[in-house]
């Protein structure tokens, strides 16, 4: 089988927010490492990229939307217009931010077909204010779209078997439960 993309494949793990409190610091992480895969964007000299993992923020958190950080959007339709434009320091010009497309948007509440989030937070004594987060994503460019199984997508929360991997109903996470996180999966067809 040959590949008829080269990709730029991130995977990302992030500081939570129990060592980084505010969430301007992680918008400002976000911001550090975007300007980083700008960087070698320019250099390979294609936008094929995709990251993946742990970015210990939500969807709709700073770092996640704002324009200079990760500007990811939960809308393929917006996503499919390429960059944002944003009125530059110049008088009258603008400056292009490259979106990246979220599909964990999907995935978050009760009408996901799989657990309302990848990450749940048993102690409520922090006064969390979800207790289901969706912490885990995968943000691609809209150049990548077409090659993105949509149906794919989802957020690995049972065994073989199935037993829920994260168990709301419990008070406490239990010692045998393996990960404080749920896996994603998708599938992308770079022969396309």
């Amino acid at each position: 089988m040959q590949f008829d993309k080269k990709i730029l494949l991130g995977g990302i793990h992030l500081s939570s927010e129990l060592t980084l409190h505010e969430e301007s610091s992680r918008a400002g992480l976000a911001r550090d490492i975007m300007k980083e895969v700008n960087k070698i964007e320019n250099d390979l000299g294609h936008s094929n990229t995709i990251l993946i993992g742990d970015f210990n923020m939500a969807p709709f958190e700073l770092g996640m939307v704002e324009y200079s950080a990760f500007n990811a959007v939960m809308s393929i339709d917006i996503a499919e217009k390429k960059y944002r434009h944003v009125n530059g320091s110049g008088i009258g010009t603008h400056d292009k931010y490259h979106y990246f497309y979220n599909p964990m948007w999907s995935f978050m509440g009760d009408l996901s077909k799989y657990a309302p989030g990848t990450y749940y937070w048993y102690d409520n004594s922090r006064n969390n204010k979800f207790r289901w987060n969706t912490l885990d994503q995968v943000l691609m460019r809209p150049c990548l779209i077409p090659n993105f199984a949509k149906e794919s997508i989802k957020i690995i929360d049972s065994d073989l078997s199935g037993k829920m991997l994260i168990n709301s109903k419990l008070s406490s996470r239990p010692k045998s439960q393996i990960s404080d996180h749920l896996p994603i999966f998708l599938t992308i067809d770079l022969t396309k």
